[in-house]
């Protein structure tokens, strides 16, 4: 998101891709939010500042309503509705396009850059943006109407009916196209023209007198309003359809404000009434509330009350007041329904303590559930209810001869049955354990098997692992003479006489190479710096061992080089390293 003024710009809207609109377009249109009320507008960036334009009244075109400079970026401001989107079903955007055209066209304008950007679908219908901006300077009405053909192809199809458009350039005027289209021009100019008496307001340029009498409003009235002689002709002063306010005023001052210089009397004896009617016509109450008076510290031209920009701060000013009196008249509806709640129980322990004074029997109240005393006596009787001793083991799962607990808590000695039949004496069976689990449910668990004893073979075992580690320790011992004899074999190897070595010679063609020892074993008995042999060539190494040898070619730089014989790889040199 990027600040521009008090406004961010939220999403960058893509230029025209082909057409007229799209020939390197020095405008940006961006979608942005107000950042002080949040309303939705677009952003038009500017190559060079410039004043609101001015552009014919139609409810197909959205206007310029601001204008504003953000260091060397210069915008002009169009209000969005709160749900307008961009437009996208391509009947009606031409509907909107061709009408917004037409009253652009009629009045010898031009757009310059009709794109998807630039159409934005709300309420039922399009409404072009951008107009009267420095889109291009050669715009034409025929591309205008190109750029739209080619902007609803973009949509999804161009109408059938709006086909000649692109092939038959010029054929068609934003008038013709709409009438082709299916669309009503008389009706929508109608449309037009009763919106914009609609729109019309008094002139703000002209602050308002607050609190004027009423004898100043009927000399205004009579200076503004026609002459007697207009009047006595039949020409009516005030419109049928514009509401007239009739009140008395007083004869003298109407005659000393009239015109014609008459007294009163006027033409026909019936001046007074005429004077009345003349100077006691007010505005209606809608256009008296249009009237504001222009705040000294506005910034707003001459002509307006406001700028855009106060005119939201406004708004969002008395939005906020609003909602602190909502606020304020709720708290006191919440108190005063607690005060009549309280009043109104205070009102019936009154009237049930005058009750039972009089003597007058009180019900007592519904009591739901268990009194409220009867928690005191816990395990105690409660009248109406039957208890009964439930057992929690059955008799059936009793072991003989066991012990039972009564209801007092003494213990109790069941018969056996044993002693009662005359049988003889249980059988002396293997004891099991119940045990209780967690949701009281009763298990048998019995006892465990014994475990059975290892075999004998198993106890051996130790034994002889014991008996494997000795000998194994005795045959290490064993083989150290003979470790120690091949090292000795080994380290006589290495003063044995060796092998040949082939050495290569890479990255130059007819190069030799001199090696020369540094250091060598010492049975080899060299001396430093004695030449061993040439590259490429094989060299006689005498005894096994590391030699540590010095390359040396002309025109190149020495170097060492590590040679570990005996070894089966020649040795390659590279002279480029």
């Amino acid at each position: 998101m990027k600040p521009i003024g008090p406004y961010v710009a939220v999403q960058a809207l893509p230029p025209p891709a082909n057409g007229v609109a799209a020939a390197d377009s020095p405008i940006q249109t961006f979608r942005a939010t107000d950042r002080l009320t949040g309303i939705p507008v677009l952003l038009h960036v500017l190559p060079y500042a410039q004043g609101l334009p001015e552009v014919p009244f139609s409810p197909h075109l959205l206007p310029v309503v601001d204008s504003g400079v953000d260091g060397e970026q210069a915008y002009l401001v169009t209000e969005l509705p709160l749900q307008a989107h961009p437009a996208q079903d391509p009947e009606l955007a031409a509907r909107g396009a061709l009408a917004a055209l037409s009253a652009l066209h009629e009045r010898g304008m031009t757009h310059g850059g009709v794109s998807g950007a630039q159409l934005w679908n709300h309420d039922g219908g399009v409404a072009l943006a951008g107009a009267g901006l420095p889109w291009r300077e050669d715009a034409t009405p025929q591309g205008d109407l190109s750029d739209l053909a080619l902007t609803l192809q973009a949509l999804g199809a161009l109408p059938e009916a709006l086909r000649p458009l692109l092939q038959q350039p010029g054929s068609l005027s934003a008038h013709g196209a709409l009438a082709l289209l299916g669309g009503d021009v008389a009706e929508q100019k109608q449309k037009t023209a009763g919106q914009q008496e609609a729109a019309v307001e008094l002139p703000l340029d002209q602050p308002a007198a607050l609190g004027q009498p009423s004898e100043e409003k009927n000399a205004a009235a009579i200076m503004s309003g026609p002459s007697s002689s207009e009047v006595s002709g039949g020409q009516s002063a005030v419109p049928p359809s514009s509401p007239v306010e009739l009140a008395p005023v007083p004869s003298g001052k109407n005659g000393a404000s009239s015109p014609s210089g008459t007294e009163g009397g006027g033409i026909d004896g019936e001046g007074s009434a005429v004077g009345s009617a003349q100077t006691e016509t007010a505005m209606p109450a809608s256009e008296q509330g249009q009237t504001s008076v222009v705040s000294p510290f506005s910034n707003a031209p001459t002509g307006q009350s406001e700028t855009p920009q106060e005119r939201r701060r406004r708004q969002n000013d008395e939005r906020q007041e609003q909602a602190a009196l909502d606020s304020q008249a709720a708290a006191e509806r919440r108190a005063a329904y607690l005060k009549e709640q309280s009043e109104q129980e205070m009102r019936e322990i009154a009237q049930a303590a005058e009750l039972a004074a009089r003597g007058v029997p009180v019900p007592e109240p519904f009591q739901m559930g268990f009194a409220a005393d009867s928690t005191d006596n816990v395990g105690g009787a409660v009248p109406g209810l039957q208890t009964r001793q439930v057992e929690r083991l059955p008799a059936s799962l009793r072991r003989p001869g066991g012990e039972a607990l009564d209801g007092t808590g003494t213990v109790q000695r069941l018969p056996s049955s044993a002693s009662a039949a005359g049988t003889p004496a249980r059988r002396d069976l293997p004891p099991i354990r119940i045990g209780w689990d967690e949701d009281d449910s009763w298990r048998v668990v019995r006892t465990a098997p014994k475990s059975s004893q290892p075999s004998p073979l198993l106890r051996w075992v130790p034994l002889a692992l014991v008996v494997i580690v000795l000998l194994g320790a005795a045959l290490l011992w064993a083989l150290r003479p003979a470790r120690a004899a091949s090292t000795a074999a080994g380290s006589a190897a290495l003063g044995a006489p060796c092998c040949n070595v082939d050495f290569t010679l890479r990255g130059a063609a007819g190069v030799t190479a001199q090696l020369n020892v540094v250091s060598a074993p010492a049975s080899a008995k060299l001396a430093a710096n004695q030449t061993l042999g040439l590259a490429p060539g094989k060299v006689n190494f005498p005894v096994q061992g590391t030699y540590q040898l010095n390359v040396v070619a002309e025109g190149y730089r020495s170097a060492p080089l590590t040679v570990t014989v005996p070894r089966t790889q020649p040795v390659t040199i590279d002279l480029g390293n």
